[in-house]
Parts: C-alpha cells; sequence; structure tokens
C-alpha cells in the first residue's frame, strides 16, 4: 500500500495531471466495482465568500455552538465567522472550555463573538454526555440572559453552509404549533442522530426552540452512572434504547419531565416525537460534519430497512398527520447498528 500510495500522491501533486478528471475515473472505478453509484460534492473551507442574505427575522434569535475547538482547516472559528455574519455577532454564542486554545479563542472574540469557558465537568458520564449538558446550558442561559427569544444548538465540529438555515427554523415552527405543554412551541431537529427505530432518540447535535423550551430541555441532572457496556450489536435494539445512553439520556428524561411514564414501545416513541418535535431532512441544511467516515457523507441513509435508519422529514410529517397505522414492535429484538431480517 506504501507503494500505491506514494504512486497516487505523486499524480494528486503533479500540475500536469487534471485532478478532477482523475478524481472522478478513481469514484466511477470503484463504483462499478461494488456495483454503487457514487457521487462528489465540494465546499469552501473558508466562509468569507459564502453569500449571506437578509433573513427578514423578527426578534432576538441566538445561535449557540458548543464543545471543544476544531482547530484543523481553522473549522471552528471559520464557521462562527460564517454565522456571525447571519445574526448579531453578540448573539453567536461559543460556549467551550478553559482548556482550549487560548489564542484561537482571541481570535473568535475578534468577531464580536461572545465566548463562554466553562471547567470541564468532574465525571464526564457515559459517553462524554456531561460535557454537553455543561456547555449547551451554559452557552443557553447567556443566550436567554442576552434577550434572545430563540436559539439554534450546534457543534464546534459541524458547519451548517444553508444561510437561511434560521428562517427555515422559524418557518417549521410557525407552519407546526406545539401540540403538547412546551412553553412556547416544537423543538425542531434534523435527521442526523434521529434513528427511526431507536426508542426516544431525538437528534440533538443540531437544535431549534424558543428559549424557553430549549432551556427546559436541557437542564437535567448529569450522568452519574458508570456502564460497562459491550459492542452496540451484542444488545437489541430495545436493549440498547433502555440503556438511555448519548441523545436518548437526554430525550427520553424530557418526555418523562413532561409527564409520560415510558412504555419503551415503538409506537409511543414515535408518537411522542411527533407531539414534540419537528424533524427536517439533515440535507436541507447543507451540512459538513468532518467526524468518523466524513467522505461518505450519506452513510446512514441506507436502502433496506436497517436499525440505524434516520428518521425523516417525510417520516416524521406521516406521524404528525396520523398517517401511521404500523408500528412494527418486533422490529426492536433485532441488533442493534444491523440490517433487520427478514424484511425486504
Amino acid at each position: 500500500m506504501g507503494f500505491l500510495h506514494r504512486m497516487f500522491d505523486h499524480l494528486v501533486r503533479s500540475p500536469r495531471v487534471n485532478k478532477k478528471v482523475l478524481l472522478e475515473r478513481l469514484v466511477t472505478l470503484n463504483g462499478q466495482a461494488e456495483g454503487n453509484f457514487y457521487t462528489l460534492n465540494t465546499r469552501p473551507v473558508t466562509t468569507g465568500d459564502i453569500y449571506v442574505g437578509k433573513s427578514g427575522l423578527t426578534g432576538r434569535q441566538a445561535i449557540v455552538m458548543q464543545g471543544p475547538l476544531l482547530l484543523h482547516d481553522d473549522f471552528t472559528y471559520q464557521t462562527l465567522a460564517l454565522y456571525a455574519r447571519q445574526i448579531s455577532p453578540g448573539l453567536v454564542i461559543l460556549s467551550t472550555w478553559t482548556t482550549e486554545d487560548a489564542a484561537t479563542l482571541n481570535r473568535v472574540r475578534a468577531l464580536g463573538v461572545t465566548v463562554i469557558v466553562s471547567e470541564p465537568p468532574a465525571y464526564n458520564g457515559n459517553q462524554n454526555i456531561n460535557y454537553q449538558v455543561v456547555s449547551t446550558l451554559a452557552g443557553m442561559t447567556h443566550a436567554r440572559d442576552a434577550g434572545a427569544d430563540h436559539v439554534l444548538k450546534t457543534r464546534t465540529d459541524q458547519r451548517i453552509y444553508s444561510t437561511p438555515v434560521l428562517r427555515l427554523f422559524n418557518d417549521m415552527l410557525e407552519a407546526f404549533p406545539a401540540a403538547g405543554p412546551q412553553k412556547y412551541g416544537r423543538l425542531v431537529i434534523t435527521s442526523l442522530g434521529t434513528i427511526k427505530y431507536r426508542l426516544y432518540g431525538a437528534g440533538d447535535m443540531i437544535m431549534f426552540g424558543a428559549i424557553a423550551d430549549m432551556l427546559n430541555y436541557w437542564t437535567i441532572a448529569p450522568d452519574t452512572r458508570v456502564l460497562k457496556l459491550k459492542d452496540a450489536n451484542a444488545y437489541s435494539i430495545a436493549e440498547f434504547s433502555k440503556l438511555r445512553l448519548g441523545e436518548l439520556y437526554y430525550c427520553s428524561h424530557y418526555f418523562e419531565k413532561m409527564g409520560h411514564t415510558l412504555d419503551w414501545t415503538l409506537r409511543q416513541s414515535w408518537e411522542l416525537m411527533a407531539k414534540y418535535f419537528c424533524v427536517i431532512d439533515h440535507s436541507q441544511l447543507d451540512v459538513y460534519w468532518p467526524k468518523y467516515d466524513l467522505r461518505t457523507e450519506f452513510r446512514f441513509k441506507y436502502y433496506q430497512v436497517h436499525s440505524l435508519q434516520q428518521m425523516t422529514f417525510a417520516d416524521w410529517l406521516s406521524l404528525y398527520l396520523n398517517k401511521v397505522t404500523d408500528f412494527p414492535e418486533a422490529y426492536l429484538e433485532s441488533a442493534f447498528g444491523e440490517k433487520i431480517p427478514g424484511v425486504l
């Protein structure tokens, strides 16, 4: 492989090679070998030339970006620079840690962005969920104190390239008014991380709502459990869900906070998702996430029934309109992370 890597590097760096043609040829050959179609997409690394139009928004919108800085490609800084051109820079809030790179934090402050630094939690919690709780809540508390009425929560390692995103989120709240006891409205989330057959698992990497509703969702006791976990596919979907890991920890407790006794059925999970959330397709936001298999952007899109299949806007809309009559509870006994057997 070393020789092949060196040869490929030489071809890519050669000024006599058309890199676009080379890349397309490699992708075509790989697709033919696998029996798949491949597509290519590019996004600018820096954000200064991305067009940002007028949003026409009323009220005070805030963006809370939480997590550790992603320094590679100046990623977090460039993302914040893009967001700071969409709303008042002071209402773009970076909530991160005292241990982060001071020089980068000063550059962020120079954009007019508000920087909140917190001490890392004493115990990280299962799958580091206490880190997300602390940084998210610190940022949202500041947004509330700054007078924001709605807030978009996102992460330092994700970039939303779609600049009308706040307009879209506000429109979704207007189009689908709250049906539950939320104070002001639904919570808008994306299909990324919202797994259709996993119980009570709203994806929380990107979330939007009224500040009071968002604070209610993210005000939660830290996870003090110390669990010895097996590989995910060693559990059934039902067993994995009951572990309440990651986003399931927040979402399941939120439903309980709203007065529901969880029965761990697919029917209840879907009905509560329809009642409290609005799910939009993450492709609408043009999200780039340089983590895990960063080159396989739609890795959670399956053409079979799969335990990791995302809940799409089309799925959610059918639930919202009470069009769904089949709740395949038997799927919950299938291995988590695998194709659901016996289903074409």
